[in-house]
């Protein structure tokens, strides 16, 4: 959530399936605007340790963003820009992202230098 606009992730229209636009909207506490953190298991690129305790993430850590939604699908960047449900899969680097400790922003592994915004 971005807590200066009350704005969150959500899934377009509440629909649960494959290539569903995620989109940003006011935060309503619908079950299409809860996800999930899940890291990926072993990625050795870029990889630092510890825990930003004022944002809750680990640094550089690869992670996946799960909807809380049945399928369990997980946000996967575009080359536009666009972000969308996808069946998840291991080490899929356009499923992937990161907290960067120094820009305080999440980042896209397949695109790098390019963060969410919300």
């Amino acid at each position: 959530m971005n807590y200066k606009t009350s704005k969150v992730l959500e899934v377009a229209g509440g629909n649960d399936r494959e290539g569903q636009n995620v989109q940003v909207a006011k935060k309503n506490g619908s079950v299409q605007q809860k996800w999930r953190i899940q890291y990926a298991d072993k990625m050795k690129a870029r990889q630092t340790k510890g825990l930003d305790a004022e944002w809750g993430f680990h640094l550089n850590r690869p992670f996946y963003i799960r909807t809380k939604m049945i399928t369990g699908r997980t946000v996967e960047a575009l080359p536009n820009g666009n972000l969308v449900l996808r069946t998840i899969f291991k080490d899929r680097k356009p499923q992937m992202f990161t907290f960067s400790g120094i820009a305080k922003t999440i980042e896209s592994i397949e695109y790098p230098g390019k963060s969410l915004d919300i």
